[in-house]
């Protein structure tokens, strides 16, 4: 037990198990009060528990953070119980995987709809109320799958998105004592661990096709990496924001700020031509560029 979440409330969407639940955990352990959220609040009647079980107060709250009202409730439900908010993990989410050439418009917008749109409504409402008070700490998940994977274009896209998200607002924010970061997650959770999620990485490694988590991947239980997610909410890591972490187990890692231009190459002459591309870019800027899904020979 510590002291340095002590007096700060917190929200954490999507905190009846997992992920979410191993940070409720860990934030009340260092003194926060708790709103716990699921879709049926029935599923957070443990958490709760717990966490009241540690001498700290919980409320949970049913909300879908897809839809606008219900996401800003959620929000709202902090200041009602507690008369504030400090701590926004914006964690929600599910995965509806399926090729690019099967995806349906539903599976692509539903997904769109939580990580986008809910994790925004949650965030500007916390931020508006977390600027008149002069402080605030806000976490995205966020997700490897954005550096690209296979069957995930819709789930891939979102995380991006989020990325995007976390820099800008951290921009908006910071001079009010705000900050915004982001996490890779390298844990174990209903996502990463389904029946579904396993099958679909032992046939992409039967088929040697690359992708961000190989089946081998060691992927820690939550609280193997919470206390890292924790701290970053304590005032101790004033100065972190706008950054993205990859965190698994022991491991702690950073990525840099933004995307970083490797090289740059310049016409000969006022303009390009395409035989001056042809001739210039596979010495220089294409040289060593491996394509992360080759064809595949014709099947016999």
């Amino acid at each position: 037990m510590g002291d340095r979440l002590k007096g700060r409330v917190a929200v954490i969407s999507g905190s009846s198990m997992g992920i979410g639940r191993a940070l409720a955990v860990d934030m009340a352990k260092e003194g926060a009060d708790i709103i716990v959220n699921a879709r049926n609040v029935d599923k957070c009647k443990e958490v709760v528990a717990e966490i009241e079980a540690l001498g700290q107060k919980a409320v949970a709250v049913a909300a879908d953070i897809s839809i606008k009202e219900q996401a800003e409730n959620l929000i709202n439900a902090a200041v009602e119980n507690f008369g504030k908010i400090d701590i926004l993990v914006n964690n929600a989410g599910f995965l509806k995987d399926r090729m690019l050439w099967k995806m349906s418009d539903e599976e692509y917008d539903d997904i769109m709809k939580v990580f986008i749109y809910g994790y925004f409504y949650c965030l500007r409402r916390a931020g508006t109320l977390m600027r008149d008070n002069g402080y605030g700490r806000i976490i995205n998940m966020s997700s490897r799958v954005a550096l690209g994977n296979v069957g995930q274009v819709n789930y891939g896209t979102a995380k991006t998105g989020i990325l995007g998200m976390t820099r800008c607002a951290a921009r908006d924010l910071g001079r009010k004592s705000i900050t915004v970061n982001t996490i890779f997650p390298g844990a174990a959770s209903r996502l990463t661990t389904t029946t579904e999620v396993m099958d679909s990485k032992q046939k992409r490694t039967e088929k040697d096709i690359t992708t961000t988590a190989k089946i081998g991947d060691q992927l820690e239980e939550p609280e193997c990496f919470t206390p890292f997610i924790t701290w970053l909410c304590s005032e101790e890591a004033a100065n972190v924001n706008g950054q993205t972490f990859f965190v698994r187990g022991r491991q702690i890692s950073k990525y840099s700020a933004a995307p970083v231009m490797e090289g740059t190459i310049y016409a000969p002459n006022e303009g390009w031509t395409v035989d001056e591309v042809a001739e210039l870019f596979p010495k220089t800027l294409g040289e060593g560029i491996v394509n992360p899904a080759p064809p595949q020979p014709p099947k016999e």
